[in-house]
C-alpha cells in the first residue's frame, strides 16, 4: 500500500494539483473574490495565488486541516455559511461527486455566487467510465477517510443541472492533460471536465 500511495503521489496527485491551479488561473477574472468549496489543505489555492496574487481566495470545507493553505470555514457539507451573492465566483474541485446529494449542494454554489461557478468534476457515461472514475476515487481518497458515494453524473445530466440552475456554460474543457501521456490514455479521456459557468444576468 505504501508503495502504491508513492506511485499515486508521484504519476498523479502533483502533476493534476498544478495543472488545475493552471487552469484555474486562465478562467477567473482578474481581481474576483472567491470561495472555493471543498478546498481540503488549500493546496490547489496556493499554487493559484502564486501565479494570480490578484485573486482573493477563501475556502470552506467539512473538515479543518491545521496545515491548511488558506483560511478555511467550517461547513456541515449541505448549507453553505454565506450570505446570497456574497462571493463574485465559486469554484469546485472533485468534491460533488462525493456527496450524497450532488445537485443540492450545486445550488448552494450558485445561491452564494453573485457571477458564476467553476466546476471540476467527471463525466461517467458508460459502465466502463463508471468502474475505472471508482478506482480513481478509492485510489486519491480512501487512505484520507474522505465518503466514497461514487456519484458521477453523465454528461447529459450536467448540462441539466446547469440549466435548471439558470447557468449558461461560457466555457468547457473535457481534456484537461491532467496526468502524464501514458497515464492520461487511461485516466485522462473525456472522464474529466471543467466549466465556467456565468449567471444570466
Amino acid at each position: 500500500m505504501k508503495l502504491f500511495d508513492e506511485v499515486h503521489e508521484a504519476v498523479a496527485f502533483k502533476n493534476r494539483t498544478r495543472r488545475i491551479a493552471e487552469l484555474l488561473s486562465e478562467l477567473l477574472p482578474e481581481g474576483a473574490k472567491i470561495l472555493d468549496v471543498g478546498c481540503g489543505d488549500g493546496l490547489i489555492d496556493k499554487l493559484l495565488l502564486s501565479s494570480r496574487p490578484d485573486l482573493d481566495v477563501v475556502g470552506v470545507d467539512t473538515l479543518i486541516r491545521p496545515e491548511a493553505h488558506i483560511d478555511v470555514t467550517k461547513f456541515n457539507g449541505i448549507t453553505l455559511p454565506f450570505e446570497d451573492g456574497e462571493f463574485e465566483w465559486v469554484q469546485c474541485i472533485d468534491v460533488l461527486h462525493h456527496t450524497k446529494n450532488p445537485q443540492n449542494l450545486f445550488m448552494e454554489l450558485v445561491r452564494v455566487a453573485s457571477k458564476g461557478v467553476i466546476v471540476k468534476d467527471h463525466s461517467s457515461n458508460s459502465s466502463v467510465d463508471a468502474q475505472i472514475l471508482k478506482l480513481m476515487d478509492w485510489a486519491g481518497n480512501a487512505k484520507h477517510g474522505v465518503a466514497l458515494p461514487y456519484n458521477f453524473l453523465s454528461g447529459d445530466a450536467w448540462d441539466e443541472l446547469f440549466d435548471r440552475a439558470g447557468l449558461r456554460v461560457e466555457k468547457k474543457l473535457v481534456k484537461l492533460k491532467l496526468y502524464p501521456p501514458f497515464v492520461d490514455v487511461f485516466f485522462g479521456r473525456k472522464l474529466h471536465f471543467i466549466a465556467k459557468l456565468v449567471k444570466y444576468q
